[in-house]
């Protein structure tokens, strides 16, 4: 559940690459699948025929910082959230 809620507030928080698409809406995930990297988690979401709809990644840099990838369907964005709280957006 709280696995399902993290992809759901990246996804829907996350511009996509190409103007007028969207990411999947929280109603549109029916499994999430959680799996642990040498360096990082991803969380995957499915729809409720399996198909992937979404997934995210996340892994911390060298210098402390929080590294966030989402990508769905129709694009990606990747994040970075420093110590000092600032956040590069990378679309």
């Amino acid at each position: 559940m709280v696995t399902t809620a993290i992809l759901s507030a990246v996804l829907a928080t996350s511009e996509p690459q190409q103007p007028g698409l969207s990411p999947p809406t929280p109603l549109a995930i029916a499994h999430v699948e959680r799996t642990e990297l040498v360096d990082a988690v991803q969380i995957t979401a499915h729809d409720a025929n399996r198909a992937i709809i979404g997934t995210i990644v996340f892994w911390v840099e060298p210098d402390g910082a929080i590294s966030v990838i989402s990508d769905y369907p129709d694009g990606f964005a990747q994040s970075t959230i420093s110590l000092d709280g600032t956040c590069f957006h990378r679309p």
